[in-house]
């Protein structure tokens, strides 16, 4: 008897393992699930829209002096940006393309970087649970060659957490 419980006991701690770790498929969108939290797969769909949110925000409508309309500091340039890209990814962006000064936000006049082409393929590389690295090659009239990736980090939600170019 105390053999079979023991076995028994064995069994269950071996599937309740084996489960957290495992990978589920629900309406064709992959599930992670780990100590009962589960992440979202991220989606093409998201992909396109964050990175297409983050580059939009340096494109902002301007008055012919540069004035941003819309927007009168960094903070709140950063609050927007915040909804798709964390913080720290977008603070080499802002500080280049934005100069805050008493009267208002101001937007350098310049081309935007190189940038994640929606229409292009991609890989799509897990680092880690929580981590989702999109690599892209790309080729441009303005910039040539150049490879793009970008980090998407999960929290409560899928962010940009990093931007890297080559």
């Amino acid at each position: 008897m105390k053999k079979r419980i023991f076995l028994s006991s064995i069994i269950g701690i071996v599937l309740l393992v084996a489960t957290s770790q495992a990978i589920y498929s629900s309406s064709d969108i992959l599930v992670f699930a780990n100590e009962g939290n589960q992440i979202e797969e991220l989606t093409h769909e998201q992909i396109v829209h964050m990175t297409d949110e983050f580059i939009h925000l340096f494109m902002l409508d301007t008055e012919e002096n540069g004035l941003v309309r819309g927007f009168h500091s960094k903070k709140e340039l950063y609050e927007e940006i915040e909804k798709v890209a964390l913080r720290e990814a977008a603070i080499e962006y802002v500080d280049f393309f934005y100069t805050e000064k008493e009267e208002g936000l101001y937007l350098l006049p310049t081309e935007l970087p190189p940038w994640f082409i929606k229409e292009n393929n991609y890989d799509r590389i897990r680092t880690e649970e929580d981590t989702i690295k999109i690599k892209q090659q790309n080729t441009t009239d303005l910039y040539g060659e150049y490879t793009i990736e970008i980090i998407f980090t999960h929290d409560t939600k899928w962010k940009i957490s990093e931007i890297i170019y080559r």
